[in-house]
């Protein structure tokens, strides 16, 4: 639905009582141009103001700037906006505010009626996300389940979702389906390579250790990992839904894991000391030497091979050989195409070397493929610092490419 935007109220000041000078006609056969000042929107200037607000964590700010918006311009990427910035200050605590959880499901309530198909966002599943959490908060799980399975239709490769929707369903005493939502998650973060994130995140988030104390989800994440926490499984095709069955539909046949290299293994070790302490060619002789020694006996998991490209790049990149991180980064991609920070690494790499257009298109994908918010707002606040990349941020398309990301999603 579009809405007449109003324009701002322009104050006109009263000439003083005198005669008013004649108005001479331009010259026949001239055409006489007047001069007219642009238009100001500020509905425009609010959310840029806002934006800031938000960045800077002036929520409060950032809140009174989007309402006034809204007001403006009563638009369903408006009312996100002030939905988004009164998520933020929801669960900016250690305990969720449930009047500003209820500010957000009022605002993106709007913003669902003004724009039912949410083509005013670039990430529509961000609203439903964070429609769900604030049900949550309210104790509304049914609603919070809905808002979960509508989030995951709008971003099906996303495997923090069904990881949310198992917690709840844990929460609400339903341990198979939350074990059926949780091995979603795990087959989802497989393909992306992250499934060490999802364990990880069960493991030390306390959001989330109700999982912990599920025997049904340990059940499943034994299924998944092994003592490297790499057990390969052959999963079967995903229906494409938040599934309620308790059915277990996850019992494929398993592979079992290659037989470890202890050698390959101390060498990855030795590596990532020295990549931790930055001392980056050290770094890169044991990683290669993990690699020869895997060559000549298997057994490095494609992930485990994709960390140790990863990290063999990163490394050159810190050394500045450029094509030497390229091609290590390309071989990581190989093992890990959604590898969001290889992606990084390449644009870096990309920019130094002064290709500028190849760089870009590598951040675009390392912001596509980031698999959670967090990492999609860390990438973008690298990428509008880090020294590497400033030719980068003259070009018109990096402007676009944040903007347009910012405005849809409170840049996030």
């Amino acid at each position: 639905m579009k809405f007449l935007e109003l324009a701002m109220a322009v104050v006109f000041i009263a000439a003083p009582a005198t005669a008013a000078p004649k108005r001479t006609k331009p010259a026949r056969g001239t055409i006489h141009v007047e001069s007219r000042k642009p238009r100001v929107d500020a509905a425009q200037v609010l959310r840029q103001e806002g934006m800031r607000d938000l960045d800077a964590g002036r929520l409060d700010a950032a809140i009174q700037k989007f309402s006034q918006t809204a007001k403006i311009k009563p638009d369903g990427a408006s009312f996100f906006l002030l939905g988004y910035a009164h998520f933020q200050r929801a669960f900016r605590g250690a305990e969720p505010d449930p009047d500003d959880a209820l500010e957000t499901i009022n605002a993106y309530s709007t913003a669902l009626a003004l724009d039912p198909q949410l083509k005013s966002l670039a990430q529509p599943y961000r609203l439903y996300h964070g429609l769900a959490l604030s049900y949550e908060t309210l104790k509304a799980d049914d609603k919070a389940l809905k808002a979960y399975r509508m989030a995951f239709a709008s971003a099906p490769d996303n495997p923090m979702i069904p990881l949310y929707a198992a917690r709840l369903r844990q929460r609400m005493g339903q341990p198979d389906q939350a074990a059926s939502n949780l091995g979603l998650s795990l087959r989802k973060a497989r393909r992306l390579g992250k499934e060490r994130l999802i364990a990880e995140t069960i493991k030390n988030d306390p959001f989330f250790a109700v999982l912990r104390d599920s025997p049904a989800a340990q059940a499943r994440l034994a299924q998944v990992f092994a003592e490297d926490n790499l057990l390969a499984a052959a999963a079967p095709a995903d229906d494409g839904t938040l599934r309620d069955a308790v059915a277990d539909r996850d019992t494929a046949r398993e592979r079992k894991p290659p037989a470890r290299n202890p050698a390959a293994l101390e060498a990855i070790d030795a590596g990532d000391e020295q990549f931790k302490f930055r001392r980056y060619r050290p770094a890169i002789n044991a990683y290669a030497e993990a690699l020869r020694l895997d060559g000549a006996a298997p057994s490095l998991s494609p992930l485990q091979l994709a960390v140790v490209y990863e990290r063999m790049g990163t490394s050159y990149n810190k050394l500045g050989l450029c094509s030497e991180a390229i091609l290590s980064l390309q071989r990581c991609l190989q093992q890990m195409p959604a590898n969001a920070a290889a992606h990084y690494q390449i644009a870096l790499a990309h920019s130094v070397s002064g290709r500028f257009s190849e760089s870009l298109k590598a951040l675009k994908a390392a912001w596509e493929l980031a698999p959670t918010a967090g990492e999609r707002r860390r990438y973008m606040l690298m990428a509008k610092t880090d020294p590497e990349l400033a030719p980068v941020r003259d070009l018109r398309g990096f402007g676009e490419l944040v903007g347009s990301d910012a405005d849809a999603v409170a840049g996030r």
